[in-house]
């Protein structure tokens, strides 16, 4: 066949393609949303409403929020049982806080408190469960029994007996106690505790019918966890003073002794100029005079303070000469200066030791000025924690909640958008899958889908004033879109007769009521409009004859009487009037047995010869493909096939059976009409593909 352009062109030979495509494609959407539209917008409205209702009806919730800031310095001074240097106190540190503020230990005593497990809000008025009283107590005795079964997961044997009694009597709990846990619940499920973007910020927010309630459980929680806090801290602070009074006893017996084993070696060896150190109460000076501590060397170290003498006495004598002898500086020089001088004595006298004693002078001093630092510095860590831990806060509140003046649950702009999105989308879903289970025919592209052929569409029209019928539409209306499309099938005929010798054509469906008599006539009618050119109607359907009925009604003689005699083929046909179409109808008026024998006969090839002889173009109308096996036994007289759908009628699944049935005529079929589509439906497709098609025809 001789290819044609997109718009009811004549196609290419197609290989036929695999009906295992998605039946409803990306490029139909648009036109089927816009085909269902009442649905979206149905959805919309309905949506809308919800939204309004829930507006009217849900109770007003009003959230109140506290924050707590948490303090860096927490645990400075303690870190698992030691002194920390710097505080630890990170992300895991705020998780764990965060943790705690929604704990038993924080929400249970604020439910007693405020006498949570009475208020309706949370379980329920007297005799009529609250919004979640029954909901919460079903879970509250699940929980339980979970709880218990988990406890005696680990018994065998005679103790199963004991793990069934404790879930009979988890089942027997005390009422109050089930109250309660009802009220934790709900509390927790109306509490949002979350860290700010501030830092070390936590926020404390709860939601509550009344305002005045959402302002003080806030307050409540956030009071109960300061509280919380601050028995921890003393308990810590206390841990701290124990551990630092041990730390300060320990390394004072411990200097204590190196001072006793310094001070026996200098009476052992009548060392009388060295003193033994001293614990300093307090801060160290940085100015003080040198180390005394031994250098590698003996002569070493006396020449350095020899050295260090001379410097200080010529810084002495020229502030002496500027400041006056009694100047602060002088002084302190002065004394510097007898420091190193009792250093060179002692110096002079551990010269006098060997060796082994000197090693181990010089090892009692180490001794002891280490134990001397140590002790003098976990006593000015003790002043230190003593002089901060009372003010030491490891979380205060920075704001306290307070009744909100405005609705902080319901957002009327948001949840009206969010109705009318919901129902736009829950609208489009239904017209989309109302489309998907119609599993029918709505565009050309969907038919070529699923056969693999050309598609022509003809549209549902209506008959020309003054006529009964559609007959001979495309003589009242020749510039419309239907003529057109049966203009396209002329075509393709014409093309075909001039290709193959085409003359018999079978226009056929695969069930009734599709049109194929509309399109034989009206096809008829513009093949015979041809010069020189004469066409045959044939009624073969001799089921139905509804060709006989709608063209040629009263008739007495008609196809039978061919089949018996093909030479009276002339005088048996019925010309109409305005198209000059001759007719062969089918006058039995009851259904004629054995019908698919003599469409299969000897005699009706005949016939068909004489009437080639006759005739350049014989239409031949035949059976539906399901309803009977008529087409299987005609189709070997007939040279080319047209197949009829009905548009939004006939079902995907029944045209794919159909084709199966018939899959030795596929490839005679011209192409397919989609007969009866919705113009309005038409006009969507056109738009929506851009080719605006409906501008061009008239009527």
């Amino acid at each position: 066949m001789v290819a044609m352009s997109e718009n009811f062109a004549i196609p290419a030979d197609d290989v036929y393609q695999s009906t295992n495509k998605n039946k409803l494609g990306m490029a139909d959407i648009p036109w089927v949303l816009r085909r269902g539209w009442v649905f979206p917008a149905l959805g919309a409205l309905l949506g809308l409403t919800l939204a309004g209702a829930f507006l009217m009806t849900v109770p007003a919730v009003y959230k109140s929020s506290a924050r707590i800031l948490m303090d860096r310095s927490v645990n400075r001074y303690l870190q698992t049982n030691k002194i920390a240097e710097s505080p630890v106190f990170d992300d895991a540190d705020i998780a764990g806080q965060i943790y705690v503020l929604s704990s038993d230990s924080v929400v249970v005593p604020v439910v007693r408190e405020l006498k949570l497990d009475q208020d309706p809000e949370f379980v329920g008025r007297p005799g009529e469960p609250g919004k979640f009283g029954i909901k919460q107590f079903i879970k509250t005795v699940r929980n339980s029994v979970l709880s218990l079964q988990a406890e005696f997961a680990g018994l065998e044997g005679s103790q199963i007996d004991l793990r069934l009694g404790a879930g009979k009597a988890a089942l027997q709990l005390d009422p109050s106690v089930i109250k309660e846990r009802t009220a934790v619940d709900m509390l927790l499920q109306q509490l949002s505790v979350y860290r700010e973007d501030a830092p070390n910020v936590i926020n404390i927010g709860f939601s509550s019918q009344d305002p005045v309630k959402a302002a003080n459980i806030a307050n409540a929680i956030a009071d109960k966890y300061i509280s919380t806090v601050e028995n921890r801290k003393r308990s810590s602070s206390k841990m701290i003073s124990q551990l630092l009074e041990e730390r300060l006893l320990e390394l004072k017996r411990q200097s204590d002794d190196a001072d006793r084993a310094l001070q026996d070696f200098i009476s052992a060896h009548n060392l009388v100029g060295i003193s033994v150190g001293r614990v300093v109460q307090g801060p160290q000076d940085d100015t003080a005079a040198p180390s005394l501590m031994p250098s590698s060397t003996p002569n070493d170290l006396i020449l350095k303070l020899r050295s260090q003498y001379v410097d200080l006495e010529t810084k002495a004598n020229e502030l002496e000469r500027q400041l006056g002898a009694s100047h602060l500086a002088v002084v302190k020089l002065r004394n510097q200066m007898a420091e190193i001088k009792r250093a060179m004595k002692n110096e002079d006298q551990r010269n006098g030791l060997n060796d082994a004693d000197q090693a181990k002078l010089r090892d009692l001093e180490s001794s002891a000025a280490t134990l001397h630092n140590l002790y003098n510095a976990a006593l000015r860590k003790s002043n230190e924690v003593n002089q901060i831990q009372p003010d030491m806060e490891e979380a205060h509140i920075i704001s306290r909640a307070s009744p909100p003046l405005s609705k902080s649950y319901k957002k009327p702009m948001l949840l009206l958008g969010g109705g009318l999105m919901f129902g736009l989308l829950s609208g489009a879903v239904l017209a989309l899958g109302r489309e998907w289970l119609a599993s029918v025919f709505r565009t050309p592209s969907q038919v070529r889908q699923a056969t693999g052929l050309y598609c022509a569409v003809l549209p549902k029209v209506e008959p020309a004033p003054g006529r009964k019928g559609i007959e001979d539409y495309v003589l009242d209306a020749p510039y419309t879109r239907f003529t057109e499309s049966i203009r396209n099938v002329q075509a393709l005929l014409k093309s075909d007769q001039r290709r193959a010798g085409t003359k018999v054509v079978g226009v056929i469906s695969s069930t009734s009521n599709e049109g194929k008599t509309t399109v034989v006539s009206n096809l008829a009618t513009l093949m015979n409009s041809l010069p020189r050119a004469r066409t045959l109607i044939i009624d073969g359907d001799l089921h139905r004859r509804t060709v006989t009925e709608q063209l040629t009604p009263g008739v007495t003689e008609g196809l039978l009487e061919a089949l018996d005699e093909p030479s009276r083929l002339k005088e048996l046909v019925i010309k109409r009037e305005r198209s000059r179409v001759d007719i062969l109808p089918c006058a039995r008026s009851e259904r004629t047995p054995h019908a698919a024998e003599l469409l299969g006969s000897v005699e009706m090839e005949k016939l068909l010869d004489v009437a080639r002889e006759t005739y350049d173009f014989i239409i031949v109308e035949v059976p539906p493909i399901m309803s009977v096996v008529d087409v299987k036994t005609v189709e070997r007289f007939i040279d080319s096939f047209i197949f009829v759908i009905e548009w939004g009628e006939t079902k995907r699944e029944l045209v794919e059976e159909a084709f199966d049935e018939i899959d030795n005529v596929r490839d005679r079929i011209l192409c397919v009409l989609l007969n009866k589509a919705d113009p309005a439906a038409l006009k969507m497709i056109e738009a929506y593909k851009g080719s605006r098609i409906g501008n061009y025809y008239v009527g």
